[in-house]
């Protein structure tokens, strides 16, 4: 699901610097001084006078107020991320805060954090003020409700949030990311306190509700496994844009401090374009993980992809008497992209470029040639599904932006079959025909 075990002796050594923290002397003379010693930067006068007002503390969190800054006028960009870590990766949780911070909200841009921490109570409201030290959080927050807890793989929470972020926090494009465990198919947001996750069809039920009657103009997952054909498919009335990860994602996410830095002053951004930007940003050289893939999604063209596939299902199904063995060595020769799942196993999603590519190669059936080129069509050209893609050169080449679930031994995840690409398609059954 991610790679959060991998970054443990950084993780734990940012921690200890975090628990360290003294007061922001750091800050420049420009900074609004609060009573208590401490100071805190924001770009807009309004937004720093609000959070001296509302003060009541400061920590390792940030600085806690009574009621969070809200800007008087609409602005531009909502940046609105979901940070759904009650797992064994909150540990990076004061990475993603300080990384946010380096662009942080200004005059054009609104960024807003819901953080769900390891453990109780611990569930958190942000508005990320702009501050360059990666060692101490000095962005005003408050509990979310009553409790302080949500429960960050249940959709109603997802939703909620949503429709709190984007109504208090007003703009003409709206920004969402959701940044947790992705599974494709299998869902996201896994919550150990609760031992929930948000499946597929509920996410896109949670982003349907959250949004309302606008779609979401780009929608990013700091999460693995989430640039499948099934979650495009599930999500296309949603979001206008999407940017995922075929494979491993970071656990220290995105370098999506960079794209906000660009739309600082940037008036009527475009979807498109800032979602080509994430994926050219998104490489943080010089870290632990690399991220192996990252791709730019048009969700509007997600159906035709769909009907391309639902093409290619029947044609290899009509061709499994005479060609079965062939087809069952072709789709296993294309390498899966390995996440270990909640059972250990392979979640079973491979590169679906590169599935037609051997399929063709090797498969000579003329209904199934035409099938994958009907595929093909819809991938890269003008009217594409894929905007942009990169891979790492651990990927050999292969992943070019788009996967697909792809067990080649006839067994079906239930859960898959409740989704909507395997509802209105035969590739489940296609599927289940390979045993």
């Amino acid at each position: 699901m991610g790679q959060s075990l991998k970054l443990g002796a950084v993780s734990l050594a940012a921690a200890v610097v975090l628990s360290a923290c003294g007061q922001a002397s750091f800050l420049p003379d420009s900074a609004t001084r609060l009573a208590s010693g401490f100071a805190v930067r924001a770009d807009v006068p309004e937004i720093a006078a609000q959070i001296k007002e509302q003060f009541i503390s400061q920590d390792n969190s940030g600085i806690r107020v009574k009621r969070l800054p809200q800007p008087k006028k609409p602005k531009e960009v909502t940046f609105f991320t979901f940070k759904a870590l009650d797992n064994n990766l909150g540990i990076t949780l004061p990475m993603h805060i300080n990384i946010l911070e380096k662009a942080g909200s200004n005059s054009t841009v609104n960024a807003v954090v819901l953080t769900d921490d390891v453990g109780p109570n611990n569930s958190r409201w942000y508005y990320i003020a702009k501050d360059q030290n990666q060692e101490i959080i000095n962005s005003p927050w408050m509990p979310v409700g009553k409790r302080g807890e949500v429960n960050s793989g249940n959709g109603g929470a997802l939703a909620s949030a949503m429709r709190s972020a984007f109504s208090n926090y007003p703009a003409k494009f709206r920004w969402l990311d959701v940044n947790n465990h992705g599974g494709g198919y299998y869902g996201i947001a896994q919550d150990d306190r609760s031992e929930s996750i948000i499946r597929l069809p509920q996410l896109a039920q949670a982003l349907n509700r959250g949004r309302g009657n606008q779609k979401i103009d780009l929608l990013t997952f700091d999460a693995c496994l989430m640039a499948t054909a099934e979650v495009a498919y599930e999500l296309r009335d949603t979001a206008k844009v999407m940017v995922a990860s075929e494979d491993s994602s970071y656990a220290l996410g995105m370098n999506y401090d960079k794209t906000l830095e660009l739309l600082h002053g940037k008036l009527k951004p475009d979807a498109a374009a800032l979602g080509r930007d994430v994926v050219l940003r998104s490489q943080r050289k010089g870290k632990l993980i690399a991220l192996y893939t990252i791709s730019a999604l048009d969700l509007t063209k997600a159906e035709r992809t769909t009907k391309a596939v639902d093409g290619l299902g029947k044609a290899l199904m009509k061709a499994m008497p005479a060609h079965g063995p062939v087809i069952k060595r072709a789709l296993a020769s294309v390498k899966p992209f390995y996440v270990a799942g909640p059972d250990k196993s392979d979640f079973n999603h491979r590169d679906l470029h590169e599935v037609i590519v051997q399929l063709r190669e090797r498969v000579a059936d003329p209904g199934v040639k035409a099938a994958c080129q009907g595929v093909q069509d819809t991938l890269f050209n003008r009217n594409g599904v894929i905007l942009l893609s990169r891979a790492a050169k651990e990927q050999g080449g292969i992943a070019r932006g788009l996967s697909i679930y792809l067990p080649t031994d006839g067994q079906v995840d239930p859960i898959y079959k409740g989704t909507a690409f395997a509802k209105d398609t035969s590739w489940d059954e296609f599927l289940a025909a390979l045993k």
